[in-house]
């Protein structure tokens, strides 16, 4: 499932958008930055999952 939120997307609702894939609730600043943060990691993983599966 591939989900695209566009960038001109305000930060809050693009939030409201991916909570129920990440099973995660933004109701704060630091749960926001949580949030941020794990798409982060999963982004960096699937560029590692990848890199892996080219060799």
């Amino acid at each position: 499932m591939q989900i695209q939120v566009q960038l001109s997307t305000p930060s809050s609702k693009a939030l409201a958008t991916l909570e129920p894939f990440l099973g995660l609730q933004a109701t704060s600043s630091t749960s926001k930055i949580r949030v941020a943060l794990h798409i982060m990691k999963s982004i960096n993983n699937n560029i590692v999952n990848c890199a892996n599966n080219q060799n």
